[in-house]
């Protein structure tokens, strides 16, 4: 739990249930002295969580690489920020993965942080026309046809 803190099935509803404390406008671990970001992060099905980020907050390829670490809460954080923030570098790292014919392991934790096999379009479709909306839907329904087929093997 470095960058990262969220509620699970909304357990936690205020800064103080993460151990945090507002001072001088800013939340702040008292254990350690670091600044949060309050926002929203992953939802599991039920809605977005409530939580946490450490600030200053990483770019795409940081991000990236707290999903490979084995902090669970830190993952889904990550993989919660990369949806809303990196969509489309999510899209080309993911296409860059199948490529390179990458190892098992490295598709088992994108699977299960960014639910790829699903066929949606993450894609921020604010400001596209509707054929661009298209063609990003079928860019990830290529990469969820992959990734059903890898599942099922």
């Amino acid at each position: 739990m470095n960058y990262f803190m969220m509620s699970k099935k909304f357990d936690k509803q205020s800064f103080s249930d993460f151990g945090l404390e507002w001072i001088d406008g800013k939340y702040i671990k008292i254990k350690d002295g670091s600044e949060w970001k309050q926002c929203y992060l992953f939802d599991f099905g039920w809605g977005k969580e409530y939580g946490f980020y450490k600030l200053p907050l990483g770019n795409f390829d940081e991000l990236m690489s707290i999903i490979f670490q084995n902090d669970e809460e830190d993952s889904y954080g990550a993989a919660a920020i990369i949806l809303e923030m990196y969509p489309l570098k999510l899209k080309e790292y993911v296409r860059s993965v199948i490529l390179s014919e990458c190892i098992d392991s490295k598709l088992i934790i994108l699977e299960k942080f960014f639910q790829l096999s699903n066929a949606i379009n993450r894609t921020k479709c604010d400001y596209m026309n509707i054929s661009d909306i298209k063609n990003e839907y079928e860019d990830w329904k290529v990469v969820a046809n992959y990734f059903q087929k890898y599942i099922n093997n």
